[in-house]
């Protein structure tokens, strides 16, 4: 008798542990995009210093790489972390590939069709037309030069 009372009172809470993971499984991903990879760059890491008996520095096994990838107009500058220094040969730069980004990371795939998800450190849209230099008619009294106007 006491299983029988068990599952009539665990399956409320079944359905409703069910319910949640099938709306947050379901919830919408951005679709894959093609980027372009503009730059990878070893990022340096600052030494770490222990101050015990030695002094002796702590050595990190992992190597980071800064990777900017452009994705339509913004261009998102994503840490890639490796433990061996590998680095995807398709991540070289102007190398397309399927690519996208959401709030806090920036996912690319390699050429086997795995998704490597990297720390977004920065986005920079890139939507905004360049400025252009533009003289003004020089008149008798004065020389004027606009520097950084717009034209009209």
């Amino acid at each position: 008798m006491p299983s029988e009372l068990m599952k009539t009172q665990s399956s409320p809470a079944v359905l409703v542990i069910l319910v949640l993971v099938s709306v947050l499984s379901g919830a919408e991903t951005k679709p894959w995009q093609t980027g372009k990879i503009l730059a990878v760059g070893k990022h340096e890491s600052e030494i770490l210093c222990c101050y015990s008996g030695t002094d002796t520095p702590l050595q990190s096994n992992v190597v980071d790489y800064d990777i900017s990838v452009r994705i339509e107009d913004t261009v998102y500058v994503g840490r890639y972390q490796s433990w061996t220094g590998y680095v995807p040969t398709a991540w070289a730069q102007d190398h397309l590939l399927d690519a996208r980004a959401d709030k806090h990371f920036v996912y690319l795939k390699t050429p086997t069709g795995e998704e490597i998800r990297l720390s977004l450190l920065s986005r920079k849209h890139g939507a905004q037309s360049p400025k252009k230099r533009c003289f003004v008619p020089r008149s008798a009294a004065s020389d004027t030069l606009i520097g950084n106007a717009l034209p009209t």
